[in-house]
């Protein structure tokens, strides 16, 4: 897969991805909400297996200087029901601020929408403010939130919320 927008190429990962991969997943920052810092051998096995085998996630390119600035969840969220895909991301910190979330994942959505003509696309997050703000710029709506679901990395609990955007919502947005 190789998606381009104005600033960023949107790829599958390669095992030269890792080490900027280990910024984004060494960052107890970027990793707040989601799970523990990683080492640089879980980077590289979460690299081989749920990225490069799995084909689960795509990379996020800067266009200008080849620099892998994020990564891009996007996987089967398995429902008999349609044909539906999670999305999330995570974006290097030093590159928060500057649209490359928001224009990554714009383009991934058209192209599940247009090209896999995927029914639905489901967000799941703990941080409402930063990463809600933006499920909702991208057209979300808020599905369902579960209470005091799930952990953040200082033990703290969170309510999990669920955002969905349809296909034929986004036909019309």
């Amino acid at each position: 897969m190789e998606i381009e927008s104005e600033r960023l190429i949107l790829r599958d990962f390669k095992e030269s991805d890792l080490e900027d991969l280990q910024e984004i997943f060494g960052d107890r920052e970027t990793m707040r909400f989601c799970e523990p810092i990683y080492s640089l051998k879980q980077t590289k096995e979460f690299l081989q297996n749920f990225c490069i085998s799995g084909r689960k996630a795509v990379a996020v390119e800067e266009k200008m200087n080849g620099k892998l600035l994020g990564y891009l969840l996007f996987k089967p969220f398995y429902s008999e029901q349609a044909n539906i895909f999670e999305i999330g991301w995570w974006i290097n910190r030093n590159y928060w601020r500057k649209g490359y979330a928001y224009e990554g994942v714009t383009r991934l959505i058209e192209y599940a929408f247009e090209q896999l003509e995927v029914d639905e696309i489901v967000v799941e997050t703990l941080d409402n403010d930063k990463s809600g703000a933006l499920v909702r710029k991208l057209g979300f709506d808020l599905d369902k939130i579960e209470r005091t679901a799930s952990q953040d990395n200082d033990g703290n609990w969170c309510d999990v919320f669920w955002y969905k955007l349809s296909s034929q919502y986004w036909k019309y947005k």
